[in-house]
């Protein structure tokens, strides 16, 4: 038969190993090519950044990479916008238990982030999980 794909679902920790070319996320086993970011969104992670910055000596504010969750034998390493997280050196990434708070900064992605990323942040005991829509900031719970 021509033209069937199959579905490979992956864990953490094989999608970890894997070296996928470009920007991607593995959500739910499945992995995605992730968005391209426009200026505002850029702009609002980089205010965050800078705001978050007083964190540093007892938090990392790490900066659109990749968080496991809930650990390396889950499905799920979204790309976060902003993950505080423990300070200590990772690897291959840090898992949710790491973490502080996940933000995700939501523009054309909001309904995704709400409906998706952060229900499996606070599911994944994450003590902050919180989309951020862009201009002005606003939080949203």
């Amino acid at each position: 038969m021509l033209g069937l794909a199959h579905l490979h679902e992956m864990t953490v920790e094989e999608y970890l190993h894997s070296n996928i070319a470009g920007r991607t996320e593995l959500l739910g086993g499945v992995v995605y090519d992730v968005l391209p970011r426009n200026a505002p969104h850029r702009y609002a992670v980089r205010k965050l950044g800078v705001a978050l910055h007083s964190l540093n000596g007892r938090c990392i504010v790490q900066v659109r990479d990749v968080v496991a969750v809930p650990d390396w034998k889950g499905k799920d390493t979204p790309e976060v916008d902003i993950a505080i997280i423990t300070d200590k050196f990772y690897e291959p990434a840090p898992t949710s238990a790491d973490a502080v708070a996940l933000i995700e900064v939501s523009d054309t992605t909001y309904e995704c982030d709400r409906r998706y990323k952060i229900p499996l942040y606070v599911a994944a005991g994450v003590p902050a999980g919180l989309p951020v829509r862009r201009l002005p900031l606003r939080v949203h719970r």
